[in-house]
């Protein structure tokens, strides 16, 4: 198993100091893996005479040569080949350009152990149903945007009775639907199903 999967696989998911050397080891592997694998990544380095065997103790990572978000705005630093990734998704583009991620079959394997860990200890799981009030985009296949994905994402720890979205797609282009999400809420008064609202959902991930 790699440094990156055992790191992922760790039983406490917020037991940052016992994971010190292995996020380090795990820092390397990946930055070394790009390194082998991305010319324009491999040349960053060496402009900036840096190798990934350079990260030797914890405190080596501040070294690590950053890349400003806009780089990726501009350019596709892909270290795996695009078939391979099976989600893809975008930034939200707010400036007119988007910066792009894929996630390979790996990658999902790595991640699902530790969503699933970081959901339970937060309790999000629930068998009681409930409509979730999305104040977001909703889905389109026109749109990648990973924030729609995730907000969809967080709808899927309940069984859903319905998803109202304050933002939705007409006419090609989204418009707010406010008094959609109104309705909803009014509609839900009374009623002994609850209401969850995705973003809020969302944040408590990083309490």
């Amino acid at each position: 198993m790699s440094h990156t999967s055992k790191l992922f696989h760790w039983k406490n998911p917020y037991d940052t100091e016992g994971t010190n050397d292995l996020f380090l080891a795990a820092v390397r592997e990946n930055c070394a893996f790009a390194y082998a694998r991305n010319v324009s990544y491999r040349a960053i380095l060496d402009a900036k005479g840096f190798s990934p065997y350079d990260l030797r103790e914890y405190e080596d990572i501040a070294r690590l040569p950053f890349l400003p978000t806009l780089l990726f705005k501009h350019h596709e630093l892909y270290s795996v080949p695009p078939r391979r990734m099976l989600i893809k998704a975008t930034s939200s583009g707010t400036g007119g350009r988007f910066s792009r991620i894929g996630f390979t079959c790996g990658d999902l394997m790595n991640g699902a152990p530790m969503v699933w860990k970081v959901v339970r200890r937060r309790r999000l799981f629930s068998s009681v149903p409930c409509h979730y009030v999305v104040f977001g985009y909703r889905p389109h296949r026109d749109n990648h945007t990973a924030v729609t994905k995730t907000a969809f994402g967080a709808t899927l720890f309940t069984p859903s009775l319905g998803r109202t979205y304050a933002l939705e797609y007409k006419n090609g282009q989204y418009v707010p639907d406010l008094e959609g999400v109104a309705a909803a809420g009014s509609s839900s008064t009374g009623r002994r199903w609850t209401r969850r609202n995705s973003t809020r959902w969302q944040k408590r991930f990083l309490r």
